[in-house]
């Protein structure tokens, strides 16, 4: 009797740790507009190397609008005078807008 138990409490663990595994990547921006900070979601991508293939995109673009960028990992920082504009690589489980009852 505790064998089987045993066995299903063991397979819904396994399969728990593999659904977390798997997990969306979004592409964020970030600017602040008359004071007041903008988070949006530009694109979601199945992996990270897709994500982060996307923002080589992104910076490109940044570029021929004249804006200076500065890249690193999951990070894109155009600057152009006053404005900033950050585009970020996060898995789906992270919002970086903070916790939700902070909104």
């Amino acid at each position: 009797m505790i064998r089987p138990v045993v066995l299903a409490v063991l397979a819904l663990f396994l399969t728990v740790g593999q659904a977390s595994a798997e997990c969306a990547w979004v592409v964020w921006s970030y600017g602040v507009v008359a004071g007041e900070e903008i988070y949006s979601i530009e694109a979601a991508h199945p992996s990270r190397t897709e994500c982060e293939t996307d923002l080589i995109v992104f910076a490109r673009v940044l570029k021929q609008d004249g804006y200076t960028v500065t890249s690193g990992g999951r990070v894109v920082i155009g600057r152009k005078g006053a404005e900033s504009t950050k585009y970020l690589c996060l898995p789906d489980t992270m919002d970086p807008r903070g916790p939700k009852g902070i909104r």
